[in-house]
């Protein structure tokens, strides 16, 4: 049974891999600070006066 669970996680762990080698290939990807900075962006730009 451990086996088996290891080889369900070891296929789990390929195709995660794979859909993060597609997201490259498909420049879905950026630099954290770009995606930290429109983060940032947007929460500042809320009005929280009704909290």
């Amino acid at each position: 049974m451990v086996s088996s669970i290891n080889h369900y996680a070891e296929l789990e762990l390929l195709k995660k891999l794979a859909e993060a080698e597609a997201d490259v290939s498909d420049n879905k990807v950026g630099p954290i600070e770009d995606t930290i900075d429109a983060l940032r962006k947007e929460l500042l730009s809320r009005d929280y006066s009704d909290v």
